[in-house]
């Protein structure tokens, strides 16, 4: 009987990033769209959080895609 390697899943990061940044801002979207406490806006809060932490993990920044702002 033969083993198979396990199957390694093949993305580009840059693309891969571009493409949660979309994401994130969408969720962000939502989220400001709705009242606080709706079902919506948290679920829409939970998305962008989860976002985060899969940018840390592949980047080592989890606040890459957040607004700085105008001071810093």
């Amino acid at each position: 009987m033969s083993r198979t390697k396990p199957r390694r899943a093949y993305y580009v990061k840059d693309e891969a990033l571009k493409m949660l940044e979309t994401g994130r801002k969408g969720a962000i979207k939502v989220s400001g769209g709705e009242r606080f406490s709706s079902p919506e806006a948290k679920a829409a809060r939970a998305v962008a959080n989860a976002i985060d932490d899969l940018v840390e993990a592949l980047t080592g920044d989890r606040e890459l895609f957040w607004d700085k702002g105008h001071g810093g």
